[in-house]
Formats: C-alpha cells, structure tokens, sequence
C-alpha cells in the first residue's frame, strides 16, 4: 500500500500469513530507513504465534515492537547481515553504504536544524515536556 505523504507504517491482517505494509508514495530522505524499520515490524509479527486472533496480533508492548523494527534498521548498514539475507556481497556492499550514508546525511541534517533553531539535543526531552504542559 501507499500512504501518500502520511508516515510508514506495518499493520496486521485476517489474511493469514499475511501483513500490510504502507510506505510514503514520494521518495523521501529516510527511504532506505522506513523500508528497513517496516521490514523488522514484518519479522516482529512473524514471530507471534499464528494462531492468535487479529485483536491479539495487535496487542505488544511499543517498546518490544520497536525494539525489533530498530535493530532491523541498524543490521541494513552491515554488509555482513545483508549477505547472509542472500544479497550478492557486492550489491550488500552497496545497499549498506546507502544506508550508513543515508543514516549520516540524517543526522547531520538534524543536528543542523538543532543548530539552527538554537535547541541542544540533550535539552530536547526537557522542551518536549514543557511543550506538553507536563
């Protein structure tokens, strides 16, 4: 599926042995990222037990959810893990170096829009709270 401009996101289905992936219809910055998180939220459903009713399927803890989709993320900039998927070692080379580069342009970008907004990252959490009124 495609979401149009609206977030990726991984969703269970009644279809067994099945899960609905949306993915942003324009290519964005974060691509190979949304694609790699979304992948580990597919394998984070995989391994529930395929028994289990629809309204079960939907009920994990976010942080064992993202946990999994997170350290999915992180394997796709390792040649290594890519190979062992059954990528050929040169076409794995090049999908992690996409990824790290990717994963560095995103950083920079974001510590530039910190910078420049004047917000040090560790006063980051800190702000948020306050923005919420909490």
């Amino acid at each position: 599926m495609w979401t149009g401009d609206q977030p990726s996101a991984t969703l269970p289905v009644r279809i067994p042995d099945w899960t609905a992936v949306a993915l942003p219809t324009r290519p964005v910055a974060l691509c190979a990222q949304y694609v790699h998180h979304e992948l580990g939220h597919v394998m984070e459903l995989a391994w529930r037990p395929p028994d289990l009713p629809l309204a079960a399927r939907w009920q994990a803890p976010d942080t064992v959810v993202e946990w999994v989709a997170m350290v999915v993320e992180r394997l796709s900039r390792c040649d290594d893990w890519m190979t062992a998927l059954g990528l050929e070692p040169e076409c794995a080379r090049q999908v992690g170096e996409h990824c790290r580069y990717e994963d560095h342009y995103t950083r920079a970008f974001a510590a530039l829009v910190l910078h420049c907004v004047g917000i040090r990252p560790e006063c980051l959490e800190v702000n948020s709270r306050k923005s919420l009124g909490s």
